[in-house]
């Protein structure tokens, strides 16, 4: 059967290639295959390879993508081993301020490696130490915060199995440099169904985002947003049932995915009131009358499935299925379901009450988390104006649970999950060149950020605010 489906091509591109000359085009005898059965055999192998198989405009996608982590990183690294020299002959400390003492005060952090001169060190703090920590040595080593059960497992565990063959901080750094990679190909693939002329601009937007370089380091936003972008291309476009792996993985990858599962339950309502400009079926047309709800309920039981697993693990790790749920409290987060409908609190936080009493006492790290809480919510009027709602369904629930559950520390690293989402919204807000140019413009300084945070991140400031 392959042989005939060979020789069947061959006469093919030889009839093209005869028709392109002006002969007679050569037919292909029916011997060799029914013409019915060798299209559908022709068009079922040809979509098999196409999955796997990346164009030249991906593949430049994807080398970019990495290639700009990877210099990132580098820079990172060489920023940090040579501050010293740099500030005497540049004065860096007037725009570093606390890094000639950072790495004192937080020694005691250095949970993994007490080694202050290891070289992954500027790429691996906070909880980055956590995660090569777990990943080493598992969660019953007995180590300070109640053992790093506040910690997801997902990350930990694909950490593990790439050391087997790299060193266990190479792994992690190599992990998330092909998450980015999936990220930047799923955009690219998006941007292209979305239309607009300009697939780059949603690469380029996800790459300048201003907290876009915890891709580059030892932290879980690379994997979330990763399964969230396959899940949404999978799920919106191509039909394909990987998308229940993808939705399944995230309760294993973070917390955030408790705010991606009322998105889900808000497409499934929008669906059913046949919204006008709706993207969310496997088509991606707008959903006639009628729609399929079990595509929505397989999810949902993915969901479930990817809670049970995580439930399981730490029953038979720590002998308690909540020891996870529980570790949350005992690590002292400031983050709680309960104040996402405390109103008082939201309010208090989306007028910058709380910022304005604790101004003298905050750093302008936790002044930029503030006003991200701000840019975000603008950020989903513009998304409302691209009438892509299945992105908006996502948005609002994931932007008003990292934005509300808690104060504002940490929003600004938490705002990089919502980058993809602005990045699909970029592509079609551009129209014109002059808006290309200022989307450019925009890029450019947000990259600007994006350098000083990671210079201070290097450095071992903390940066989330």
């Amino acid at each position: 059967m392959a042989k005939s489906r060979k020789e069947l091509r061959r006469l093919r591109r030889r009839a093209a290639r005869s028709e392109k000359r002006g002969d007679a085009p050569a037919a292909a005898p029916s011997a060799v295959m029914p013409r019915a059965d060798a299209d559908a055999g022709d068009a079922g192998a040809a979509a098999r390879a196409r999955r796997w198989r990346l164009s030249r405009e991906e593949t430049r996608v994807v080398v970019f993508a990495v290639a700009v982590k990877v210099m990132l990183g580098l820079a990172m690294l060489l920023f940090s081993w040579n501050y010293t020299a740099l500030a005497e002959v540049f004065n860096l400390n007037a725009y570093f301020p606390a890094a000639h003492n950072a790495k004192e005060l937080h020694a005691s952090l250095l949970w993994y490696t007490k080694d202050q001169s290891a070289w992954y060190l500027p790429l691996a703090y906070w909880d980055g130490q956590h995660y090569l920590l777990l990943s080493e040595y598992g969660y019953n080593h007995g180590y300070d915060r109640t053992s790093g059960q506040q910690f997801y497992p997902l990350y930990p565990l694909l950490i593990r199995a790439v050391s087997v063959v790299l060193p266990t901080p190479a792994a992690a750094l190599l992990l998330n440099y092909f998450f980015t990679a999936g990220l930047a190909l799923f955009l690219f693939r998006m941007a292209l169904q979305y239309g607009g002329g300009r697939p780059w601009v949603a690469v380029l937007v996800a790459l300048a985002f201003p907290t876009a370089f915890y891709a580059t380091t030892v932290h879980t936003e690379p994997l979330f947003i990763f399964l969230l972008a396959g899940f949404l291309w999978h799920f919106c476009h191509t039909g394909r049932r990987v998308y229940l792996l993808y939705f399944g993985l995230l309760p294993l990858a973070r917390g955030s995915a408790a705010f991606v599962l009322p998105g889900l339950i808000l497409c499934a309502l929008l669906m059913q009131a046949r919204l006008r400009g709706l993207r969310f079926a496997a088509s991606a047309a707008p959903p006639a009358a009628g729609a399929d709800w079990r595509p929505y309920a397989h999810c949902l039981a993915a969901f479930a499935a990817g809670v049970a697993v995580y439930l399981t693990f730490f029953y038979f790790v720590t002998g308690s299925p909540v020891s996870g749920i529980t570790a949350q409290e005992r690590y002292g987060t400031p983050h709680r379901i309960s104040n996402l409908f405390n109103f008082p609190h939201v309010w208090k936080l989306l007028s910058g009450a709380y910022i304005t009493e604790l101004w003298s006492k905050v750093s302008y790290f936790t002044k930029f988390s503030q006003l991200s809480i701000w840019l975000m919510l603008a950020a989903a009027v513009l998304l409302m104006r691209t009438r892509q709602w299945a992105l908006l369904c996502f948005y609002v629930p994931l932007y008003y649970g990292h934005a509300f559950s808690g104060l504002f520390i940490s929003f600004i690293r938490f705002a990089l999950i919502l980058s993809p989402f602005l990045a699909l919204a970029a592509v079609k807000l551009v129209r014109t060149r002059r808006h290309a140019a200022v989307l450019y413009a925009l890029c450019a300084i947000s990259f600007a950020v994006q350098l000083y945070l990671a210079a201070s991140y290097s450095l071992y400031i903390w940066v989330d605010g």
